[in-house]
């Protein structure tokens, strides 16, 4: 059953995250650029959410910050995430912030998701 859902789902982001690109290619002609940046920036950004598996802007900013899935979107609303900014950056307010914004975020699993991510983006815990 797990090998199944593995492979299922793994191809299945996949597959629709490309899929999604695939399509925003052919319909971003007409219309797009009336369209405000924030708005265009949430649709650039609909195959990444699709594929990292988070609904904000802010959580694929996290996300691609190496904050596991199930505690991007919380820790993004926690440290008011501006997802305009740089992931180097956002990288060092995670590292500088504490465990306080993953404590209020996640409760008492906040200071172990970021024990898992300082050790996987290997910096001291």
């Amino acid at each position: 059953m797990t090998t199944c859902c593995q492979r299922l789902f793994g191809r299945l982001t996949q597959t629709a995250s490309w899929g999604l690109a695939a399509l925003q290619t052919l319909t971003f002609r007409e219309g797009f650029e009336k369209l405000d940046e924030a708005k265009q920036r949430s649709l650039r950004n609909l195959p990444g959410k699709v594929y990292y598996g988070v609904s904000t802007d802010a959580a694929l900013a996290l996300r691609l910050a190496g904050v596991p899935r199930t505690a991007a979107e919380p820790l993004a609303d926690a440290l008011g995430v501006d997802s305009d900014g740089s992931i180097t950056e956002l990288r060092a307010q995670l590292r500088t912030g504490g465990e306080r914004p993953w404590r209020e975020a996640l409760g008492n699993l906040g200071p172990t998701y970021r024990t898992v991510w300082s050790i996987m983006e290997a910096e001291d815990g």
